[in-house]
């Protein structure tokens, strides 16, 4: 079953990749879903991968990690 995602937030890190000395600096980005829940609640989680995967398998975010993301997420709503 699909997830309802109400917002993404991608961020770029620079990664080594390969030899350094060769400039070997890739961007890596890092994905974060924000996920409707069953209850009028919501989540979110982080990853590396397409959306829906991420909303499925990624990394759950503590509501203090998902709130710098996501201004908007209440406190009241965000699922534990």
């Amino acid at each position: 079953m699909e997830k309802k995602i109400l917002e993404v937030n991608n961020h770029g890190y620079q990664t080594e990749q390969g030899d350094p000395a060769n400039y070997g600096i890739v961007i890596t980005y890092v994905t974060t879903v924000l996920v409707e829940g069953g209850n009028d609640d919501y989540a979110a989680y982080q990853g590396i991968g397409s959306h829906q995967w991420i909303a499925a398998h990624g990394q759950k975010l503590t509501y203090d990690d998902a709130k710098d993301i996501f201004p908007m997420v209440e406190v009241v709503k965000y699922r534990r």
